[in-house]
């Protein structure tokens, strides 16, 4: 399973007035990394090239040995619209 999230600059997050860098993470299916990738354009539009950026992970593995299930994840790609 991949999952995907939007992130941007820190200058982006102080002009937006918000307190968060990203996004939640999201189960990345092609609708939503079509979406995801028109609010990096937007973003990095509005707040300034490479201010804006989309990451995404490969789920590879559960430990289950643990009392709380821990993912395993390695990074899948990083891109910047």
């Amino acid at each position: 399973m991949r999952l995907i999230r939007l992130c941007w600059s820190d200058t982006a997050r102080v002009a937006k007035h918000g307190q968060d860098a990203s996004t939640k993470w999201f189960t990345c299916d092609p609708s939503t990394l079509k979406d995801f990738e028109a609010l990096c354009e937007a973003g990095n539009r509005d707040h300034g090239v490479d201010s804006h950026w989309i990451e995404q992970w490969e789920m590879v593995g559960i430990d289950s040995q643990r009392k709380r299930q821990r993912a395993t994840a390695r990074p899948a790609t990083q891109t910047t619209i």
